[in-house]
């Protein structure tokens, strides 16, 4: 939800950004599935079967790296720049 107010403080338009609605997609599916794998831990319970809690925290770490990459483009178009010692300017 914190991506979602930040692109309204920045005057971002959501709908035109692919790259920004798949992130926050990922980044939700993230949660849902690290939610299923951790439920037996947050309810006491413990581990189930330690094959299936890999498996689905491997499910939800390739959300997350999608996640993470959708966020990119929008991080070099809203991040500060700097000049290097070779002129150019760059992500800060």
């Amino acid at each position: 939800m914190k991506l979602w107010h930040q692109t309204d403080e920045l005057g971002l338009d959501k709908s035109d950004d692919p790259e920004l609605g798949s992130s926050s997609s990922s980044s939700k599916l993230t949660g849902v599935k690290l939610a299923g794998a951790l439920d037996g831990l947050a309810m006491g319970q413990g581990y189930g079967d330690a094959a299936f809690t890999v498996a689905y925290l491997k499910r939800a770490l390739d959300h997350l790296h999608k996640s993470q990459a959708g966020l990119e483009p929008w991080r070099r178009r809203t991040a500060p720049r700097a000049t290097n010692h070779r002129g150019a300017e760059e992500v800060v």
